[in-house]
């Protein structure tokens, strides 16, 4: 399961650990678990490629 709520600074992603990508998992980006979903910061202008995750 995976959700993405657009905001003014970015992105909240709302994901289960299978849909998380590398630099998600080893928390490059703000992360937050609460039970099995984690919370992901995503700040407007930071794009997934700069972290080399293919």
């Amino acid at each position: 399961m995976h959700l993405n709520i657009p905001l003014i600074a970015g992105t909240l992603k709302i994901k289960t650990i299978q849909y998380m990508r590398r630099c998600e998992l080893e928390r490059q980006v703000p992360t937050r678990q609460i039970g099995s979903l984690y919370f992901i910061w995503w700040r407007k202008g930071l794009s997934p490629r700069a972290f080399h995750d293919h």
